[in-house]
């Protein structure tokens, strides 16, 4: 990805032709350059917005209890850390309670791993995308992310 002062489309052409796979225009656009490398790296672009929480969650794997903290949250999943070591795929329940006005509101849901990071000592960051929700738990989520963004 070539950065370049001119915004002329036979600039683009010319770093193109000789091996660039892209080019950004200065100044530099931060959400711009994000996406262009996103799409050069072939990462997927983020749907949802996401919000930082740090809130306990009781998990189900299996059979098997465990005791998370989220790192952050967002509609489509979450980003966690615990010790339990998981495998990419497999399924876990999550059951979590995000702070409402005046009261706090239960989600529980059933979510796929879809990303493992090992974090500080023992720990491991895993990224979830849910699949399934408790009746009305996506909505608590919506209206969280709502209230702290005022965007949906």
């Amino acid at each position: 990805l070539l950065v370049t002062t001119m915004n002329d489309p036979q600039e683009a052409e010319r770093c193109k032709f000789a091996g660039a796979n892209g080019t950004i225009n200065k100044p530099i656009d931060r959400d711009e350059l994000a996406s262009e490398l996103a799409k050069l790296l072939g990462i997927p672009a983020r749907q949802s917005i996401r919000i930082l929480v740090k809130v306990r969650i009781d998990g189900l794997h299996g059979t098997e209890f465990f005791i998370a903290n989220t790192v952050d949250v967002s509609v489509s999943g979450l980003l966690f850390e615990c010790d339990r070591e998981l495998d990419l795929g497999e399924i876990v329940e999550a059951s979590f309670f995000l702070p409402a006005t005046n009261s706090y509101n239960r989600v529980v849901a059933k979510a796929e791993v879809v990303r493992s990071v090992v974090s500080e000592g023992t720990y491991r960051r895993y990224g979830v995308r849910f699949v399934e929700f408790k009746e009305g738990n996506s909505e608590i989520i919506a209206e969280f992310i709502f209230k702290k963004t005022g965007k949906s």
